[in-house]
């Protein structure tokens, strides 16, 4: 995946601070947590990346899953694909599109690898 796969905005960068966990509001019962992080991205801006937990393949409800927690540190290149923030100053919606036809078919590659393509919970928005 790259920009050129890219129908939203798309963002490549080094990953500049550490992940926080950040608990979110509950829909059919599951916890919508998000990760939050800043990049340094290639056009010369720093921007906030909010990733919406439920989309890794480890999702955890009260922690940042290992997955991005093991592969999102400090100095790692990112490629993002998503929707900015209205505000320009972030990046979210970096994940695959559930339910299909809802939003921008999203990513967040490391080393080739796409860490939010999972579609376990896409039932909790049908």
């Amino acid at each position: 995946l790259s920009a050129q796969s890219c129908a939203g905005d798309y963002l490549e960068g080094k990953v500049i601070t550490p992940l926080s966990y950040v608990s979110g509001k509950k829909l059919k019962n599951v916890e919508l947590s998000h990760t939050k992080f800043h990049i340094s991205a290639i056009d010369g801006k720093d921007y906030e990346v909010s990733v919406d937990n439920i989309f890794a393949n480890d999702y955890s409800a009260s922690t940042v899953p290992y997955s991005l927690k093991n592969r999102l540190q400090k100095g790692t290149n990112v490629k993002l694909c998503g929707e900015k923030y209205s505000d320009g100053s972030g990046i979210h919606w970096v994940h695959t599109e559930c339910p299909k036809n809802n939003n921008v078919e999203g990513f967040v590659i490391v080393n080739g690898t796409n860490l939010t393509a999972s579609k376990q919970y896409c039932y909790i928005f049908g």
